[in-house]
């Protein structure tokens, strides 16, 4: 689970198992909370769902094709013959549509997450970085420095430019020009200086502004304190 609070002492993410969450865990403040995977005991099959990316996983040995066709088949029919009711799962926030709620939300705040470059930092995927200036000058960095500034949230400053047109500038101490666009259905960060630190991964090599927003590593809060914005969804908080 993934926390909606960007306070800086709140805890970021939990993990938490048992035979019966319903029986041992209170849901009394998982309305705060973004479910981000699950692992289902459903008879002798173990289920993982990755909710990010639908991916769905059965854990076990490995089968022949028409054995996973036949899988396959098996969860599709689960799905289409699926059946609305109330679940432990409710307790989490549920999304909003986007698109019809979007261009009335105005951003307070954000918060910038990196747990998973981190990780990547600690394993050596990440070979370099690079603060490319220009197409002949560069200088290796300490991604570590940098990440370091965005350790706390920071406040949005909304700018009527015109009848049509708002920026929506983040005040923050490494790049005075950082701001967030609000697309049809999602959001995306600008940041001149944060477009020149390359990452060179094993396999390829990206810049940290497009590491951010192909991630989603943001959390996006808005005057409207129910309502979040974090990994491509808009969610309302439950409990307010």
């Amino acid at each position: 689970m993934a926390n909606m609070d960007i306070s800086d002492n709140a805890i970021r993410n939990r993990n938490v198992e048992a035979n019966d969450l319903r029986a041992s865990f209170s849901a009394a403040y998982l309305g705060r909370y973004v479910l981000k995977n699950i692992r289902i005991k459903e008879s002798d099959n173990r289920i993982s769902l990755a909710l990010n990316t639908s991916r769905i996983n059965k854990l076990g040995k490995k089968v022949t094709f028409h054995e996973y066709v036949g899988w396959l088949q098996e969860i599709i029919n689960k799905i289409q013959n699926f059946v609305l009711a109330d679940s432990f799962l409710d307790s989490f926030s549920t999304p909003l549509k986007t698109r019809e709620i979007f261009p009335l939300l105005r951003p307070s705040s954000v918060l910038f997450h990196f747990n998973d470059l981190l990780t990547e930092l600690e394993t050596d995927s990440l070979e370099s970085v690079e603060y490319r200036y220009n197409k002949d000058r560069r200088r290796n960095i300490n991604l570590q420095e940098v990440l370091k500034k965005f350790e706390s949230y920071f406040i949005i400053e909304n700018k009527q430019i015109s009848d049509k047109k708002i920026t929506h500038n983040v005040q923050n101490p490494y790049d005075k020009n950082i701001t967030i666009k609000k697309n049809i259905s999602s959001i995306t960060i600008s940041s001149p200086r944060l477009k020149k630190i390359i990452l060179k991964f094993t396999d390829q090599e990206i810049s940290l502004l497009d590491y951010i927003n192909r991630n989603q590593n943001f959390i996006i809060t808005f005057t409207e304190v129910d309502v979040i914005y974090t990994s491509k969804r808009l969610l309302k908080i439950l409990g307010f």
